[in-house]
């Protein structure tokens, strides 16, 4: 257990080690190899939804979907998210950013006009870096209108790996990993 009654998991990954939290309204954030511990580490809780029953459980469950992700077993997740802490915008356009297919990509721009707001494409991009559950929403599928990665909460390599993964440039089995910087 971490701080604000989060269950916290980790999951070893061709990327390095994955950690996931859930609490009492779902999974509060996901933390990828190179990201800061999350904002949310200590605000949790606040979804309005009806509690999940156990939030160790889900955690469990949480990793283990992480993992078959990784094993290429796994496209989309299923889990109760808890986006509270996020601006309705923010939420909006991580709706938008869970709809991106596995293997495919969309733009910043793309996400601004899913969300409502056309002229809010640095704003869609910060939505993406308030990200709580990389990966759970694929955050790393948004990419600039030129065709370039853009950031990511994990570094650009992080981001390329993912990418090329879903593309299937880079094998299930002993793929190499990015290098990414530890930090947080």
């Amino acid at each position: 257990m971490v701080a604000g009654g989060l269950h916290l998991e980790e999951v070893s990954t061709p990327v390095g080690t994955v950690q996931v939290a859930a609490g009492p309204d779902g999974v509060s954030w996901v933390r990828l190899p190179g990201a800061s511990l999350p904002s949310q580490i200590v605000v949790a809780g606040s979804s309005g939804r009806e509690p999940v029953a156990d939030p160790e459980g889900l955690a469990r469950e949480a990793a283990g979907q992480v993992e078959e992700y990784f094993v290429g077993s796994r496209r989309e997740f299923d889990l109760p998210l808890d986006l509270g802490g996020l601006s309705e915008f923010q939420r909006a356009v991580l709706a938008a950013a869970a709809q991106i297919p596995y293997g495919e990509t969309a733009s910043y721009r793309e996400m601004a006009i899913a969300a409502g707001s056309p002229g809010a494409v640095r704003a869609a991009g910060t939505a993406m870096g308030a990200n709580p559950v990389p990966l759970l929403i694929p955050c790393h599928r948004v990419i600039r209108s030129d065709g370039t990665p853009g950031l990511y909460g994990g570094g650009e390599p992080l981001k390329r790996w993912l990418l090329d993964f879903e593309a299937g440039g880079i094998s299930r089995v002993g793929a190499e990993s990015p290098r990414v910087a530890r930090s947080g």
